[in-house]
């Protein structure tokens, strides 16, 4: 069942594209994409979010890792003062004793 699971996440998650809603300490809204958004931009850098579980994680523990990278790639787009992040992928990668969750996406800030 597992398996049904992480290939789900594999296949769906990186055609999403979210943007974040306005909170009541007015922090930016920042657009997520793994296309590209219609507005005119420039470049600031390649971000990236990490995370690791063990080699063979149960649901809980890959979720809690997959939230984890998510939330690093969007706390590096905060500290850029991002509007948006494209061209967003998403990496599984497994290893001998663990597994690496990579979000990585181009940050860039509207004209």
């Amino acid at each position: 069942m597992f398996i049904g699971f992480f290939s789900l996440m594999v296949f769906a998650m990186p055609f999403v594209s979210c943007s974040q809603t306005k909170t009541a300490t007015a922090t930016p809204s920042i657009t997520y994409t793994t296309l590209d958004v219609k507005q005119a931009y420039d470049v600031q850098q390649v971000i990236t979010g990490y995370a690791e579980t063990s080699a063979t994680p149960t649901k809980d523990s890959f979720l809690k890792a997959y939230a984890s990278a998510w939330a690093n790639l969007s706390t590096e787009a905060y500290k850029l003062k991002s509007d948006a992040v494209v061209g967003i992928h998403v990496e599984f990668i497994n290893c001998s004793d663990n597994m690496r969750i990579v979000v990585y996406g181009t940050a860039v800030k509207y004209k």
